[in-house]
């Protein structure tokens, strides 16, 4: 398994516009447990929350799932699909994070 040699150090944002009057932000931040306080701040009057998986790493985004359930956060998981990677459909996903 290829073993991740960096680490995100910053936060990224961005926003999408759905139609006039109603827009998405979106707020990346590291997985890292050290970066939770931005998780904690950033999660305040969140209407919900997008955990993007690595198939390639799963288990590496069980500490995010965990959070939102915690909180009672509502949250999707994204997958992302890689050419080297094996593919996974929703239901291996979900078996693997313990998902409902």
């Amino acid at each position: 398994m290829d073993r991740k040699v960096t680490t995100t150090v910053a936060m990224d944002f961005g926003r999408i516009t759905i139609r006039s009057g109603l827009s998405l932000y979106l707020f990346g931040t590291p997985g890292q447990d050290r970066c939770w306080f931005l998780w904690d701040e950033l999660s305040q009057g969140a209407l919900g929350a997008v955990v993007l998986a690595d198939t390639r790493r799963l288990e590496d985004c069980i500490p995010a799932v965990d959070y939102f359930e915690h909180r009672h956060i509502p949250f999707v998981v994204a997958v992302n699909c890689f050419a080297d990677a094996r593919t996974y459909g929703a239901h291996e996903v979900s078996r693997a994070l313990d998902l409902d």
